[in-house]
């Protein structure tokens, strides 16, 4: 097994050049072999997933401020929860608007696929538990699609463009 040294993904030894471009071989950057799509503007693929969700943690972040605004210090639980949650939406508007190492930008994805799927868990859980029919659907959809889109986001970080210029850690 050989460890990039540009994005740290583990490969087969038998690998010639990693996902994210680096060539074994020749000790340099050179294109990857997974296409990328750019779209018009320099938009890839995961910077369209961050504005997507950066809208929805915007939309759902006004529309929780009073629930936590009437629950703060209730419970811990919850006033954690909506907090990881703007904090997230932060972490999107970063990524719409910086142009992060890759390293920050896995991370980002990962701790808001661990948020969304996390809600989204303990929600269908609760209900289950509870016995109660799923009466949000907009928040269950919400909540898988906002899952997937991370995960998604998270396996295209690999093989998209990771820009020197602007480069923020």
């Amino acid at each position: 097994m050989r460890t990039c040294p540009h994005c740290k993904l583990i490969s087969p030894q038998d690998v010639i050049r990693c996902d994210c471009g680096y060539d074994f071989l020749s000790g340099e950057m050179k294109g990857s072999y997974i296409e990328s799509k750019v779209f018009q503007g320099g938009m890839t693929t995961s910077k369209i997933i961050a504005v997507i969700l950066a809208a929805g943690g915007t939309f759902w972040g006004v529309f929780c401020l009073p629930i936590l605004i009437g629950a703060w210090t209730h419970s811990v639980t919850l006033d954690l929860s909506l907090l990881a949650g703007y904090l997230i939406t932060v972490g999107y508007f970063i990524l719409c608007r910086l142009k992060l190492s890759l390293p920050a930008r896995r991370a980002i994805w990962i701790f808001s696929a661990l948020i969304q799927g996390g809600w989204l868990f303990f929600y269908l859980y609760g209900s289950i538990v509870r016995g109660t029919p799923i009466t949000e659907w907009i928040i269950v959809v919400w909540w898988a699609f906002a899952l997937v889109a991370s995960l998604i986001a998270l396996i295209l970080e690999r093989c998209e463009p990771d820009t020197k210029q602007d480069k923020v850690s």
